[in-house]
């Protein structure tokens, strides 16, 4: 496939993914285990056998059929590889995170799923297959937030990718519900990633013919305590407990809590975090 050119939209991107990405980095330095998703690989499982099913998964089925391969890149812990599984032959599990990979693998044994192959690796690093094994569908879900450079990493989704990309991207990353905290937590304002906004520019910059597709955004929780607000926010926020970060998170957290009419607290912020489905045919040669 031919390359991405570089225009303003993607070096744009690339500019800012890569700041929020530094300040991100330096916020995770001393929060412990190297793999960072050791302690909320469970909020990235899939929903339960007999759960409605997730609007997301209904709409991605129109790429695929019973024939289908469909490589997963950044599958955490099978939040939509499970559910897929029904839909297609084949569906490769990728993700570097091998907490998210253990989470995954505990739902592929429970539930008898014997068509998801689990691969622990990066996109980058994962190497591409002749063309007639390559899967007919790269689905890239709530992944490309901080990726820079973007145009080669969708390049390989391109090369990969017989008949379609998807690309799953939010107005703003879900975790960006806890971002007007980061100056109390970290003396600086949040650096926000890029979003689906940026994402439709970028794929016009390029002249990509796609299709988008607006879904409902998702509530966020209810604190059930100011105690677990704090604790929720000092972990989206990398603060470990007990330091000096951690006590002005914890009054900042208290002072934006509010009560809610049917229990619980949330902030006094309303966060418009609007999910976007992108996809489009990869260019031929």
């Amino acid at each position: 496939m031919p390359a991405f050119p570089e225009t303003l939209e993607s070096l744009g991107w690339d500019e800012r993914a890569a700041a929020s990405g530094e300040q991100r980095g330096r916020a995770m330095e001393n929060t412990g285990p190297s793999d960072f998703w050791q302690d909320f690989s469970g909020r990235f499982a899939p929903p339960p056998e007999d759960a409605p099913e997730d609007p997301v998964v209904q709409q991605i089925t129109r790429w695929l059929c019973a024939d289908a391969d469909l490589v997963d890149v950044g599958c955490g812990g099978g939040r939509l590889s499970v559910p897929l599984a029904r839909y297609c032959k084949n569906v490769t599990a990728l993700d570097p995170s091998p907490a998210m990979l253990t989470e995954l693998r505990s739902h592929i044994n429970d539930r008898g799923i014997e068509n998801i192959n689990i691969v622990e690796s990066t996109w980058e690093d994962w190497p591409e297959r002749a063309p007639e094994q390559a899967p007919d569908v790269a689905l890239l879900a709530h992944l490309l937030y901080s990726v820079h450079p973007i145009g080669e990493f969708l390049a390989k989704a391109e090369r990969v990718a017989r008949h379609r990309v998807v690309v799953l991207l939010s107005t703003a990353q879900p975790i960006a519900y806890f971002h007007p905290l980061w100056e109390a937590a970290h003396g600086e304002k949040r650096i926000e990633s890029p979003g689906a906004n940026e994402f439709a520019a970028l794929l016009r910059s390029w002249n990509i013919e796609f299709d988008t597709t607006r879904l409902e955004p998702s509530a966020a929780r209810p604190f059930p305590d100011p105690e677990a607000a704090v604790r929720r926010a000092a972990s989206r926020l990398f603060v470990p407990e007990g330091s000096a970060n951690y006590r002005r998170l914890e009054d900042a957290v208290r002072q934006n809590l509010e009560p809610m009419d049917g229990g619980g607290y949330r902030f006094q912020w309303q966060a418009e975090i609007i999910p976007h489905l992108f996809s489009w045919a990869p260019r031929g040669e």
